[in-house]
């Protein structure tokens, strides 16, 4: 059995609460409040800038050249694509770039924390990427997006 293999099952209870959580389900049926609505996308946004770094450590720490050549690929797949399709996103809400990259001190400082902790010292590949692992699969039970 590889390692993925169980992970589904036993990440079921914490997908089945994210997925089920009022304000996610509000958001998917466009009936939550526009602040909530608004702090959310700027703060996925600026999650994403900091997904786009914690990635582009990947390639140096990749065993093999098949691995440096994937893991090299998500830093620019999340710039080019995911901010990409999160600013049209955020437009179309009525959020403006300026109100994206608008972060406050606490969590720029947890950001700030979160990256020393995995590049400040060695830190293997693997926890980097299961990290934010469920990001990068981008789908859920039977290939639900989000």
């Amino acid at each position: 059995m590889g390692f993925t293999d169980g992970l589904e099952e036993v990440a079921e209870p914490v997908w089945r609460a994210i997925v089920d959580h009022l304000m996610v389900a509000a958001f998917g049926e466009g009936t939550s409040d526009e602040a909530p609505l608004r702090h959310w996308i700027g703060q996925d946004y600026r999650y994403l800038i900091a997904y786009a770094r914690v990635f582009a450590h990947g390639p140096a720490k990749a065993p093999d050249l098949e691995q440096m050549g994937a893991f090299a690929e998500l830093p620019r797949s999340t710039i080019d694509t995911e901010m990409d399709l999160h600013r049209a996103y955020a437009a179309d809400a009525g959020v403006s770039e300026r109100e994206l990259d608008r972060e406050g001190a606490a969590a720029s400082r947890r950001r700030r924390d979160r990256l020393d902790r995995l590049f400040g010292r060695t830190v293997r590949l693997e926890a980097a990427f299961l990290n934010d692992a469920h990001l990068a699969a981008g789908t859920g039970p039977g290939d639900r997006r989000w």
